[in-house]
């Protein structure tokens, strides 16, 4: 800002002009003005009084957001921290650089200026040991929903035989398709697509810690029954769950060729054809005691419902989310339903671990985590990388506040790990946000309410029946999202039409000039650029 300011004086001076020449004198763009949002008449066309930067400067009317004075010096241009008119709109600056319009405080459109190769600040070193930040695991296991997974340290990697957090995981991909639903002529191709991608995701948030091993084939395997003969519902009416889902799982074993060594998969998940609209059982077969080719073995088994395929659930994310839950994290909070992580939204927008995830698992270097005490905060400026982009930036802040809990921010806009225009939440052109979540270790999570209709009120007691929108309090969850202070300056979007989360995540999403305030400390979004800049004070 302080080259634009000085860009601008140039501009002023060269031109003759103070700032008591607008009444006097023919205004010019990039010239001094005084009384905001005055017009004037130029050989130019209409001008208009604006602020740019912190000055108040005459710009093109009309397209106020295209004809400010950009950060280059061209008067012809606009410029970053000036107003803009259309959401997510774009214009060059440099080879390197350009400005997008971004939402700011109370929904002003504003140009943020952004690089194209996004410069990242070195590492912000944490005031507090990193070990002050790994808060520990609360929970009883035997009494807890999520079982053995973990909402605190250290990581219970329950089902490291067949999962590790560090090493290589084993799995196949079963492609097998139904009499009545043969499968797509395009399998090697979109599978071929789906082992990279899923190699990648593991590559990349793992920190290469984990080498994902993949059996699979690029032709069907065809059944030679109908579809709802692996439904648990249309099949075996008359047994429970589990017996069900040990048949069903033992029947796609059966299929697997003979390529399918089971003495070192531990995990087989099977890939139907998107058409598939008749098997509604939500296969999650835990430790089958499986009858292979290869001898007997345990493994568990994974097929997708078909709701899954409706919504046009990208395979690669909905393996990586249940992977992940035999890894060790109970995932589903904060927000389950929520587009901003894998594991509350497997179909969501946002395909990144969060970042709370990612350090339980072992795989956040502690070097991309400022941990700091309330102690030790004093005002303090970090800058944080979104968790969906590719770097080695400051990832997350981290603030302990009690013996099981703490506050968490996270940021986030589109990347490397967003999904595609076939997911099931979508983001609006130009989206950036901050959240800030609190974690308590004491707490599972209770999901059983997540699909009940009624009000979506957030933390309401009138309204009955009520839906937990996967971030009410109402219902146990181990973290939940903290609400904008004062309310969000974005406007209310619907990031999707299946969950209730997605109806109200807007509300927990802060933009620069917002806030977020629990257990006496309070975060502000500072600015926005390559990163994002936030304050760290305690509440006055």
């Amino acid at each position: 800002m302080k080259r634009l300011t000085a860009v601008a004086i140039t501009v002023i001076l060269a031109m003759g002009f103070g700032s008591s020449a607008q009444s006097a004198t023919t205004p010019k763009a990039g010239s001094a003005c005084t009384k905001l949002n005055s017009t004037g008449k130029s050989s130019s066309g209409t001008l208009k009084c604006l602020v740019v930067g912190k000055k108040k400067v005459w710009v093109r009317s009309g397209t106020s957001s295209n004809t400010s004075s950009n950060s280059s010096g061209n008067a012809s241009g606009p410029a970053s921290g000036s107003p803009c008119s259309t959401i997510g709109a774009q214009k060059g600056l440099t080879s390197d650089s350009y400005l997008e319009c971004r939402y700011g405080a109370k929904a002003a459109l504003t140009w943020i200026e952004l690089n194209k190769t996004p410069k990242i600040s070195p590492l912000a070193v944490s005031p507090t040991p990193i070990q002050a930040c790994q808060i520990p695991e609360g929970v009883d296991p035997t009494k807890s929903q999520d079982g053995a997974m973990s909402h605190g340290f250290p990581l219970t990697n329950y089902m490291a035989s067949r999962y590790p957090a560090a090493g290589t995981i084993h799995i196949g991909i079963l492609p097998v398709d139904f009499t009545d639903y043969p499968g797509e002529t395009n399998l090697k191709t979109d599978l071929t697509a789906t082992v990279d991608k899923l190699k990648r995701w593991f590559t990349y948030f793992s920190g290469g810690k984990v080498n994902l091993d993949v059996t699979y084939q690029t032709t069907w395997i065809h059944s030679d029954k109908k579809a709802d003969y692996f439904d648990d519902q249309a099949s075996y009416k008359n047994l429970d769950w589990w017996s069900a889902a040990n048949k069903i799982g033992q029947s796609y074993v059966d299929l697997a060729p003979e390529g399918y060594d089971f003495n070192k998969i531990g995990g087989l998940f099977v890939y139907h054809p998107k058409a598939q609209r008749t098997i509604h059982t939500d296969l999650v077969d835990i430790n089958l005691a499986a009858q292979t080719k290869q001898g007997n073995h345990v493994i568990d088994v994974h097929a997708a419902p078909a709701v899954l395929l409706e919504r046009g659930q990208e395979y690669a994310s909905w393996v990586a989310h249940e992977m992940m839950h035999h890894v060790g994290i109970a995932g589903h909070a904060p927000g389950e339903g929520f587009p901003f992580n894998i594991m509350t939204d497997q179909n969501g927008w946002s395909q990144a671990l969060s970042a709370w995830d990612q350090f339980l698992l072992g795989w956040l270097p502690s070097n991309q985590v400022y941990c700091v005490d309330k102690a030790r905060i004093s005002d303090q400026t970090v800058e944080i990388s979104p968790m969906e982009r590719e770097d080695n930036g400051t990832k997350t802040i981290i603030v302990p506040i009690g013996p099981h809990q703490a506050l968490v921010v996270d940021s986030h806009r589109a990347g490397t790990w967003t999904a595609g225009a076939n997911a099931g939440a979508h983001a609006y052109s130009g989206f950036y946000g901050v959240t800030v979540y609190r974690i308590d270790t004491t707490k599972a999570n209770d999901r059983s309410n997540e699909s009940n209709s009624g009000s979506s009120t957030q933390n309401g007691t009138s309204d009955t029946p009520q839906t937990d929108d996967g971030n009410n309090t109402h219902w146990s969850k181990f973290a939940y999202y903290l609400p904008v202070d004062g309310g969000a300056s974005n406007p209310q979007y619907d990031w999707g039409n299946y969950s209730p989360g997605q109806k109200v995540a807007y509300k927990y999403t802060g933009v620069v000039g917002d806030s977020f305030t629990s257990d006496g400390v309070k975060f502000t979004f500072l600015k926005t650029g390559d990163q994002d800049t936030i304050k760290i004070s305690l509440q006055k």
